[in-house]
């Protein structure tokens, strides 16, 4: 990356190969993508997190201006750079919230992810919250995409240049309202899963509390991807153009419906498996924390989540979020 941008300087940009550098930026995001996939795997890699954050941060610095400025002549330009940037290193991102819970919370038990006793003693002391380090890492990186617009409208822009920003700002908003949809569908994906097996119960508890633990981080990562977008307008008004081209805002309006349509349907299932275990649980009738105690520990091999009222009002707070 270093060499490309080295190259950059001693050519006038539009006369240098995009496409190349181009090719070149999505190498360097596989081979970020695979260091991270190392790094999850490590009990301790707080530290791998820290220095993936830094170097990913400092790419992005570098390349985000470089192909503004050539999506001015190649308006699919940056958009194609966003679709890589999400496809090949963010969206992976995304499940390892529940791989690495469910593998930390068989861990702290002593057992295995498939309910076998683990050898040795663990202590809690050896436990190192990585998710906190992936939740850091996909903020700080997506904060810097935003830095890197702003900073690239410092400079006096002709018109070809505002109208690029405008676009620019508009695939950042497609950008984050579409992760919002990934993270929503995946899930719905682990909170939906309604099968039953004669597989040991212990390693399905263990599940269910991962993807208890993983909702918060999801809903974490929801809610400040919202904020971002929630900026944007803001961002593209500081230029002096306006709101959003019509391709963006269709596009930005569709992917807001369907967030919501997924919100909706999230509480809608909750309320039914909700019911269901009250009617389920009839001595449990005014005991509201012990009849969730009951569903949490009983013997069967149940995948799907029942969640807690806190829990469930973090789903409603999706569901109520205004179409704008």
């Amino acid at each position: 990356m270093d060499t490309f941008l080295q190259l950059c300087l001693r050519h006038t940009r539009p006369e240098f190969p995009s496409q190349a550098f181009f090719v070149a930026t999505c190498q360097v995001f596989r081979a970020l993508h695979a260091y991270f996939e190392n790094a999850i795997k490590e009990t301790t890699s707080l530290k791998a997190l820290r220095t993936l954050q830094i170097v990913l941060c400092s790419v992005i610095d570098r390349a985000v201006p470089l192909v503004i400025f050539w999506s001015i002549e190649d308006s699919e330009f940056l958009s194609l750079f966003f679709e890589q940037f999400l496809e090949i290193l963010i969206i992976p991102i995304i499940p390892t919230f529940l791989a690495v819970s469910e593998r930390d919370l068989a861990y702290l038990n002593h057992a295995d992810p498939v309910g076998n006793s683990k050898s040795g003693s663990a202590t809690s002391f050896d436990y190192v919250d990585r998710r906190v380090g992936i939740l850091a890492l996909l903020q700080s990186v997506l904060t810097q995409i935003q830095s890197s617009l702003l900073l690239a409208v410092k400079p006096a822009p002709s018109n070809a240049a505002v109208d690029s920003m405008a676009r620019a700002h508009g695939d950042f908003s497609v950008l984050l309202l579409s992760l919002i949809l990934v993270i929503l569908r995946h899930l719905r994906g682990i909170l939906e899963d309604d099968s039953e097996t004669s597989i040991k119960p212990r390693p399905y508890r263990i599940k269910r509390l991962a993807i208890k633990d993983t909702l918060w981080y999801l809903s974490s990562a929801v809610h400040f991807l919202f904020e971002l977008e929630d900026r944007v307008p803001c961002m593209i008004v500081m230029n002096d153009t306006e709101c959003l081209e019509s391709r963006w805002r269709t596009r930005v309006t569709l992917l807001k419906y369907a967030i919501q349509d997924i919100s909706i349907e999230l509480v809608l299932y909750q309320d039914r498996k909700r019911a269901a275990a009250f009617t389920a649980s009839p001595n449990q009738i005014g005991t509201e924390d012990a009849a969730w105690v009951h569903r949490e520990t009983d013997s069967r091999a149940r995948k799907y989540v029942i969640l807690d009222d806190l829990e469930y009002r973090m789903l409603l707070r999706l569901a109520e979020r205004p179409v704008s």
